[in-house]
């Protein structure tokens, strides 16, 4: 993950934060709307009003254009809840994540953070994130889910208790396409086998070009091969330390990460230094003098 996801986790929640201070409201255009319910093929989702005496508007005036913002109003009533549509492609939401949602928390409700608190929730989906907090005026409770980008729907109370609407929003949270909803699957093990592989040819190339220069086996080709392997192992390894899964990830978690990245480079070391010694037994058993 890059700084986009902890900037992600910002404009989430400030772009929320603005949508309660600010009430400018439009209509929304039509292809946003089937019925009551919500409609946002770009962020892949769709949810529906409370009920009938509820309706949609969109929020005007909000200074971030990484971001579509629509607010549910209840008809006579100052009650809504709003919901935010990312335009950031993020399918995992993670603890980088949240740090920057946090630091939302910390630069547009300074009086809030401290009261901040968050738990994963397999409500609207699973991989979601429940999250509360207070300011001096109101409880604000919402939800992050993941959908291909990152939808923030969120409630305020005058109560220590999730307000019902936010619940039923929420809970009627549908997606549109599932494959652009789940995590990518992860091809870097297999990258970096492949580009071992490219390393061992080119060491043994190199060893081959010098022992035919030569005229005799003076070096082990297939040892070079397998040096050729360190660096980029090397630079795996730094990889791996700087990645956020390995930092957010448990103890358990992290194990099981370290094996599915590096079991494709011990495997290569193992088939290149079974090569490497099986030419040094055969040089050894069968010396050769001229190679051509």
């Amino acid at each position: 993950m890059d700084m986009s996801v902890w900037s992600a986790g910002v404009l989430a929640l400030a772009v929320s934060v603005s949508a309660f201070a600010q009430p400018e409201t439009k209509p929304v255009p039509s292809e946003f709307l089937r019925g009551n319910t919500l409609v946002v093929s770009d962020a892949n989702f769709s949810v529906a009003a409370p009920s009938d005496d509820w309706h949609w508007e969109m929020l005007s005036g909000l200074p971030d254009e990484k971001s579509t913002s629509f607010v549910c109003i209840q008809n006579g009533s100052d009650a809504r809840i709003v919901v935010v549509a990312t335009h950031v492609a993020i399918q995992e939401i993670n603890e980088r994540f949240m740090r920057g949602f946090i630091k939302g928390v910390e630069k547009h409700v300074p009086d809030a953070a401290a009261t901040m608190e968050y738990s994963k929730s397999e409500t609207p989906r699973p991989g979601s994130m429940r999250y509360h907090y207070r300011t001096a005026a109101q409880y604000r409770y919402g939800y992050l889910v993941p959908t291909g980008r990152i939808v923030n729907i969120m409630g305020a109370s005058a109560t220590a208790e999730e307000p019902p609407a936010l619940a039923a929003v929420a809970n009627s949270l549908a997606i549109i396409d599932e494959a652009k909803a789940k995590p990518a699957e992860d091809s870097a093990p297999m990258v970096f086998f492949i580009e071992y592989g490219f390393c061992f040819i080119i060491g043994w190339l190199i060893g081959w070009v010098i022992n035919y220069f030569a005229h005799r086996r003076i070096v082990n080709a297939a040892a070079i091969g397998c040096a050729c392997m360190i660096p980029l192992f090397a630079f795996q390894i730094a990889l791996l330390l700087r990645s956020d899964r390995l930092a957010d990830a448990s103890p358990e978690k992290q194990g099981e990460l370290i094996g599915y990245l590096l079991g494709p480079a011990l495997f290569a070391f193992f088939f290149t230094g079974a090569a490497a010694i099986l030419e040094a037994r055969r040089a050894a058993a069968v010396p050769v003098t001229r190679i051509r």
